[in-house]
């Protein structure tokens, strides 16, 4: 489990952002993540990398998104390049 504090309008929430971690790995190019940015999950590539250090360190970091996801009939994550244009 990974929990963070989320401000909300009314008040603060404890919250597990483990499930909506996809994919975390670390090479020379950097961290690299997929996550849940759905409407539901909402979590935010800021919000891993600061849970992973300790908590009076505040990192200085750039997120670069590469791609964006959506799941298909059957459930899997897919580009959503994969799944067309609509206009």
């Amino acid at each position: 489990e990974i929990l963070i504090t989320k401000k909300t309008k009314k008040n603060e929430l404890t919250v597990d952002i483990r499930h909506g971690i996809y994919d975390l790995t670390y090479d020379e190019s950097g961290l690299h993540m997929t996550v849940d940015a759905s409407s539901g999950g909402n979590i935010r590539p800021e919000q891993v990398v600061e849970a992973l250090f300790k908590p009076d360190t505040k990192p200085n970091i750039r997120v670069t998104r590469n791609e964006i996801y959506t799941r298909n009939d059957e459930g899997l994550l897919v580009p959503l390049i994969e799944i067309g244009t609509v206009f």
